[in-house]
């Protein structure tokens, strides 16, 4: 079974938040997790991914949206661009 957690998550760069989705994580083995409006740059991204212990990252900057995944659980993301009429 795959564990996924969504979380509208302000500010995953601070310490606090991010050692609350890693204990999060370790409970309930998280293999994927999103993260709406993290108001974070996604020039952070890979930092954070590391200090989650997961093995990828993606980012949809303008809507504020990462995802992160294990290795063993996805092994490819295809990603288009959103189409706006």
């Amino acid at each position: 079974m795959i564990s996924i957690l969504v979380w509208n998550c302000r500010r995953i760069d601070n310490m606090p938040n991010q050692c609350k989705l890693i204990k999060l994580i370790n409970k309930h083995r998280i293999g994927i997790i999103a993260l709406l409006e993290s108001m974070v740059p996604t020039t952070k991204a890979e930092n954070i991914r590391g200090s989650l212990g997961l093995d990828n990252v993606w980012c949809y900057p303008i809507a504020k949206i990462w995802l992160f995944w294990a290795d063993h659980l996805l092994r490819h993301v295809c990603a288009t661009p959103l189409l706006c009429h």
